[in-house]
């Protein structure tokens, strides 16, 4: 499979505050980029969906994020490992200057390391 992605990724676990409809749920990023992030957690949310998002950054500071689940995945219970098994991928639905500041911090450090 060929991969289409023309932004670096990072391997960051930061925490998630989900809102949906009135819903919330936590997870944590696993990979993310300037235009989305991978996200488990035991609440997936179906494609298409419009999410608001809480990013808990590594200063303490919370970061709004609003986007759409473009991509999700669910591990069965007894096939999974201790990683995280559920999650969904969410494109980034703008620009988020607090968001980008922080992928530009990262810059220095090699993509997916």
């Amino acid at each position: 499979m060929n991969d289409k992605r023309t932004f670096s990724r990072w391997k960051k676990r930061l925490l998630v505050d989900l809102i949906l409809e009135g819903r919330t749920a936590s997870g944590f990023t696993s990979d993310i980029s300037h235009t989305g992030l991978f996200i488990t957690s035991s609440y997936v949310p179906n494609l298409g969906d419009k999410l608001r998002i809480f990013l808990q950054l590594p200063n303490g500071k919370k970061v709004g994020c609003d986007g759409t689940v473009v991509r999700k995945r669910h591990i069965p219970a007894a096939l999974a490992g201790s990683e995280g098994n559920n999650g969904f991928c969410l494109a980034l639905g703008g620009y988020f200057e607090e968001y980008s500041r922080f992928l530009g911090s990262l810059d220095h450090v090699r993509p997916g390391a």
